[in-house]
């Protein structure tokens, strides 16, 4: 049996084909609250450091759900209040909380940081997101695929990501395509393809699992016959506005909308997008963005688009919820 005891999950690849099989069928086991798992508090007495450097709403309320649900106790460490990095070191920080905690998260900036964590913890720390991986998401993204598609026909599914091919999501994306076989798209200006050599490798790699990975311009080439079609937002908090405006103007014409939707020549493709979506002007960022910009029907997917009956994005993201009970019940299961 898979157990975490003793590793940790910085990202995808850390695992092998077997155990991430393994947390995806126990994931699915949990949605479907099986009767061996209903009511049984597998995580009584486990006690979970939540390390959050960036804010969060999907990654925090899943890891709190499944630590209550199975009977952990969590610590919430955020972005102000605790004295990590501002008045202790990383590695001084993993060797005192991996003393009181049975598991850590981290979801912060540079992966470096992780890095530095895990090595001087004793007990698994599991990647809640870094700048370079975002392995949780992908989970929760493997299980959704998984509910339209069996485990062993991953190799069948064609997955188009659009947009931003530099950022973590992508990243993930790619060691997904490495240990199942996933054949991946990325549609992208050619200028964003900053990640050659990551991007070629991963092409090499993933030919062994059989599956691909190509790059292009070109949406004709890009989204005919694909399965799932993945986006995610253009421009981060923190950036220039100079970077914004350059970034949304070279992306206009890779924003997914139905029109894209319906290039793909295919009644069932499903749209994914890890949230949250700048698809309307009813938050701040977005209001902004109409005016500076003047995109009045979103940005990197259209209102209509996120709201479709092609559109996952709200079982996606769940399903993180589930991903992450799996990965936690794996450190109780021993």
């Amino acid at each position: 049996m898979f157990s975490l005891k003793d590793s940790c999950l910085l990202k995808l690849s850390d695992l092998s084909y077997l155990e991430l099989v393994y947390i995806l069928k126990l994931a699915s086991c949990l949605k479907k609250d099986n009767p061996i798992a209903k009511g049984n508090k597998i995580l009584y007495d486990k006690k979970v450091a939540l390390i959050f450097e960036k804010d969060s709403t999907r990654t925090r309320c899943s890891f709190e759900v499944a630590s209550f649900d199975y009977g952990a106790n969590i610590t919430y460490l955020g972005p102000f209040g605790n004295q990590i990095t501002h008045k202790e070191s990383i590695k001084d920080s993993a060797c005192f909380l991996s003393r009181i905690y049975d598991a850590i998260e981290y979801r912060g900036h540079k992966h470096k940081a992780i890095k530095v964590l895990s090595k001087h913890s004793i007990v698994p720390v599991i990647n809640g997101l870094t700048d370079s991986f975002h392995p949780t998401q992908l989970l929760a993204d493997l299980l959704t695929i998984k509910e339209y598609y069996s485990y062993y026909m991953f190799s069948k599914v064609r997955i188009v990501y659009i947009g931003d091919v530099r950022n973590n999501v992508c990243n993930s994306i790619l060691e997904a395509s490495l240990l199942t076989g996933l054949t991946i798209y990325l549609l992208a200006l050619r200028t964003s393809w900053s990640l050659k050599f990551y991007i070629y490798k991963s092409q090499l790699l993933s030919q062994k699992a059989g599956g691909n990975v190509f790059i292009t311009e070109d949406a004709r080439v890009g989204i005919n016959s694909i399965n799932y079609i993945y986006t995610d937002v253009w421009v981060s908090m923190g950036e220039s506005k100079t970077l914004w405006k350059r970034r949304i103007f070279y992306m206009r014409s890779y924003q997914v909308n139905i029109l894209l939707l319906l290039r793909a020549n295919n009644i069932n493709v499903k749209f994914l997008h890890c949230l949250p979506a700048f698809h309307d002007n009813k938050t701040t960022i977005g209001k902004h963005i109409q005016k500076a910009y003047s995109y009045i029907y979103g940005m990197e997917v259209s209102n209509e688009a996120f709201y479709s009956i092609y559109s996952l994005v709200f079982g996606q993201a769940v399903n993180r919820m589930f991903a992450i009970k799996s990965l936690l019940a794996s450190i109780g299961l021993y």
